[in-house]
């Protein structure tokens, strides 16, 4: 997320819509919430949730704040890179037309994985900061929204979906490379536990100035931050929980 690049094309002009059956059965509820394998993203298919996610990322960082170059963006829109190999998917989605299987695709981040030859993106440009080897990193946050009350309740749906599956994984260590801008909207909602470790300076790969942050999820997780979200999730048959009046 980034205003200091915005090219001022508007949110609804970013969200994809794609064709599917995901509200079928929940018409009446406006949100879902899912995850999504490595093997999943990689190995996409055309007009499938995994693509849409993938042009979202590609209309938000290519074209809509001009945080990575036009190359990333492949002739479909999708936009990936070297550390989706490594990573878990998060995506919110929302019920746009369920009569004609429209479905919005608002929200998504992923979290990187630490493996054995490769380090975490923080550690590339921030190598300052000394990241043990039971970590992860949240990346490509994005949420798009026009409603602050919405956008409120994605971010937090996302940032709790993403820390249950560190918890679940015996993560303890959740770190983040994010503008100062976005550090100060995730301490609003993490209730100040959002903590610096680095220093705003230019990241040339994202075209602005970035910090390195870590999430004191253990603090969080006392709070029960974001269960409404997250509870039972795993009973869930489909994979997805499904939340809020449409």
């Amino acid at each position: 997320m980034s205003s200091a690049n915005n090219k001022f094309i508007s949110n609804e002009a970013v969200v994809p819509i794609v064709k599917s059956e995901l509200f079928v059965g929940h018409e009446d509820v406006r949100y879902a919430i899912g995850v999504f394998s490595t093997k999943s993203v990689l190995e996409y298919k055309p007009g499938s949730l995994e693509q849409g996610i993938l042009i979202l990322r590609g209309n938000t960082y290519v074209d809509q704040t001009n945080m990575l170059d036009a190359k990333v963006k492949d002739i479909d829109g999708t936009e990936m890179d070297v550390d989706d190999d490594r990573s878990i998917h998060f995506a919110v989605f929302e019920n746009h037309n369920v009569d004609e299987l429209d479905v919005k695709i608002p929200a998504y981040m992923r979290s990187i994985e630490i493996t054995d030859d490769r380090v975490l993106p923080i550690q590339k440009f921030f190598p300052e900061v000394k990241v043990p080897l039971d970590s992860a990193e949240g990346s490509r946050f994005i949420v798009k929204h026009d409603d602050p009350r919405q956008a409120k309740e994605l971010m937090i749906a996302m940032l709790a979906i993403g820390l249950n599956d560190a918890w679940n994984r015996n993560v303890k260590n959740y770190y983040g490379v994010v503008e100062p801008i976005f550090e100060r909207y995730l301490n609003i909602i993490t209730r100040k536990n959002a903590n610096r470790v680095a220093d705003p300076k230019m990241i040339p790969e994202y075209n602005d100035v970035n910090v390195g942050i870590i999430i004191d999820y253990d603090k969080l997780r006392e709070n029960s931050f974001g269960e409404n979200i997250t509870k039972n999730m795993k009973e869930s048959g489909n994979g997805f929980k499904y939340w809020g009046k449409k």
